[in-house]
């Protein structure tokens, strides 16, 4: 299961890129750690993909979808 994650860079001028990563496999999962090893690996190496000049640290406008039931991240 995937979901798809928004996000910008100011520096660069990237505006709601659309990046698929994989979605948490449950809501077990500790929501740190999946946001430290998958979201943030995820806009990171599609930041250095797109803009291998950037040299921000600082995404800015990350959008994560919420499904209404469903703990952040799953699906």
């Amino acid at each position: 299961m995937f979901i798809t994650v928004k996000y910008s860079c100011k520096e660069c001028g990237i505006v709601n890129r659309d990046v698929i990563m994989p979605a948490r496999k449950d809501e077990s999962e500790p929501i740190e750690q999946y946001m430290k090893q998958v979201v943030e690996d995820c806009l990171c190496d599609d930041h250095a993909r797109r803009s291998p000049k950037c040299t921000t640290k600082n995404l800015s406008d990350i959008m994560i979808p919420l499904t209404p039931g469903k703990p952040i991240g799953c699906v």
